[in-house]
């Protein structure tokens, strides 16, 4: 679903990191332009990225989780407000969940979260707003910003790369920014296998 939505000639780079399953097949019939970087071994996300994020050549590139779905719609109104912003760094969408509902992707930064409490009946903003946090699953970045600060912070395998990054990308004075009306779907759950084993190891590494 991913490789359908978007545009057959948008540039696209792929980071297998090091799948057992059909992804190489899929892709070789999906999208057999895509340039494929294939690791020998699991990287975890962050690192995953960062492969591809060192042979990106133009001025924006936009990471995505494969369990998203976005669309050309969605990126242009990202990269126009890139556009008018000259100061920020990374650009987030509107996140729908597999129901159609509103993922708030934007928070703020994570040392403060906890005074905040649950978020379940926070309203989503109808405008754009800068946050202190804005959620990789997808994400625009600014290529000069994502260089400044060497990209995903390699000692992190998987969880809260993100947060790293928005801290580092804000320490470096670069502004964050939520785009409402730019709008993607991130199924979301689909990191981490079901047994206890790999949830042992997902948790291994939030901790």
């Amino acid at each position: 679903d991913f490789l359908e939505s978007l545009n057959d000639s948008a540039k696209l780079i792929i980071v297998d990191n090091a799948s057992s399953d059909d992804t190489l097949e899929i892709i070789a019939a999906k999208r057999p332009s895509a340039t494929l970087i294939q690791n020998e071994e699991g990287l975890g996300y962050g690192n995953a990225c960062n492969c591809a994020l060192d042979i990106v050549e133009t001025e924006f590139a936009i990471v995505a989780n494969p369990d998203s779905i976005s669309s050309d719609e969605a990126a242009t109104k990202m990269l126009g407000a890139a556009d008018r912003y000259q100061d920020v760094g990374l650009i987030g969408p509107t996140v729908l969940n597999s129901d159609g509902l509103v993922e708030l992707s934007h928070d703020v930064e994570l040392w403060k979260r906890k005074s905040y409490g649950k978020r379940h009946d926070e309203k989503a903003p109808d405008g754009e707003l800068c946050a202190e946090f804005i959620s990789g699953a997808v994400a625009l970045v600014r290529m000069k910003a994502i260089r400044e600060i060497s990209g995903f912070d390699r000692e992190i395998f998987l969880y809260y790369e993100d947060d790293d990054m928005c801290l580092s990308m804000r320490r470096q004075g670069w502004k964050l920014l939520l785009v409402p009306d730019a709008i993607v779907t991130h199924v979301g759950g689909g990191s981490v296998r079901v047994n206890r084993y790999y949830y042992w190891e997902k948790f291994w590494n939030i901790a």
